[in-house]
């Protein structure tokens, strides 16, 4: 299926129809559409794809958050209001579960925060560094 998805995502329409509104409220441009799905014309790209998907289970993200029970720096989960690629709830679970996490929801956000609201996540990600490094001293 992987190198159908690799042929099919040569053409750009079918590129701009694989990124629904779920992902991202802005869309994505075709040139970083292409830079994306460029690598998938590699059998060894498509393997390992093929190999992580298949390995992906929710018992590693339960485990690794069982790990960070006691992680002891601030921890900032940015959220995007109407994520439905990943449901609120499971960032409630994470704050819930980091002892000093503070999540933030984005507004007009989908799953990709880093596209529909580039700089408020960069202000958010600064303003979290500089409280860590004033925190430390």
């Amino acid at each position: 299926m992987l190198p159908a998805v690799a042929v099919a995502a040569r053409v750009p329409a079918v590129r701009r129809i694989a990124v629904p509104r779920p992902i991202t409220h802005r869309g994505v441009d075709d040139a970083t559409l292409g830079r994306w799905t460029a690598p998938l014309r590699q059998r060894g790209v498509r393997r390992d794809l093929r190999t992580a998907l298949v390995g992906m289970h929710a018992r590693h993200t339960l485990a690794a958050g069982a790990a960070n029970r006691d992680f002891p720096r601030p921890v900032l989960i940015a959220w995007g209001d109407d994520d439905r690629a990943f449901p609120r709830r499971l960032a409630e679970r994470l704050a819930a579960d980091l002892p000093h996490a503070r999540l933030v929801t984005l507004p007009d956000c989908g799953a990709f925060a880093s596209l529909d609201q580039p700089e408020m996540l960069a202000d958010l990600v600064d303003e979290h560094l500089r409280a860590g490094t004033t925190n430390q001293l």
